[in-house]
C-alpha cells in the first residue's frame, strides 16, 4: 500500500503497469535501433569506398548515438523503478542489462569512436574501414544486451 495520496501513486492506477510497458518499448527500441545499425547500417557501408563509408558512419553516428544513449538510461531507471515498486528483482536485471550499455560503450567503443571521428573523410583508407568493422562486432554486444534486456522485460511482464 503506497503511503502516497496523489492519485498518480495509489493502488488503482496503472501507472506501474504502464511503466512496465515502457520498460519493455525502451529496450525493444534500443534492440531493435542496434540491430538496424548491424543488419543493415553497416553491410551498407562496405557498399562504399573508404572516404564515402567514413562520412556515413560519421552521420549515423552523430544521429544514433543521443537516442541510443537516452534509451538506455531512461530504460535502466525504469526498470529499476519497477523492481522498487513491484518487489520483483527480475526488473533489476533487465534495467541492468541497458545499463551495461553505458560502460561497455565508454571502455569498448568510445576509443573507435574517436578515432573514427578524428578522421577525415579525405583520409579515410584501409585502415579505417577495418575501424569500422571492428566498430561494428562491438556494436553487436550493445545489440545482445538490448535483446537480452527486451527478453527479459518480456518474461517480467508476462509472469
Amino acid at each position: 500500500m503506497s503511503y502516497y495520496t496523489t492519485p498518480i501513486y495509489t493502488e488503482q492506477c496503472r501507472c506501474v503497469q504502464f511503466s512496465k510497458f515502457v520498460a519493455l518499448a525502451g529496450s525493444t527500441a534500443f534492440a531493435s535501433i542496434a540491430l538496424y545499425v548491424n543488419a543493415v547500417e553497416h553491410p551498407a557501408l562496405q557498399t562504399l569506398d573508404d572516404s564515402n563509408a567514413l562520412q556515413h558512419w560519421k552521420a549515423m553516428y552523430s544521429r544514433a548515438a543521443p537516442i541510443q544513449a537516452s534509451l538506455a538510461l531512461f530504460t535502466s531507471f525504469v526498470g529499476t523503478g519497477m523492481t522498487y515498486r513491484t518487489g520483483d528483482k527480475i526488473w533489476l536485471f533487465g534495467a541492468g542489462l541497458m545499463f551495461l550499455n553505458l560502460p561497455y560503450t565508454f571502455i569498448f567503443i568510445m576509443p573507435i569512436n574517436k578515432k573514427l571521428n578524428a578522421t577525415a573523410n579525405e583520409k579515410a583508407g584501409p585502415g579505417t574501414r577495418t575501424l569500422i568493422s571492428k566498430w561494428n562486432s562491438r556494436h553487436a554486444i550493445r545489440s545482445i544486451f538490448g535483446v537480452a534486456a527486451a527478453g527479459v522485460f518480456m518474461y517480467a511482464l508476462m509472469k
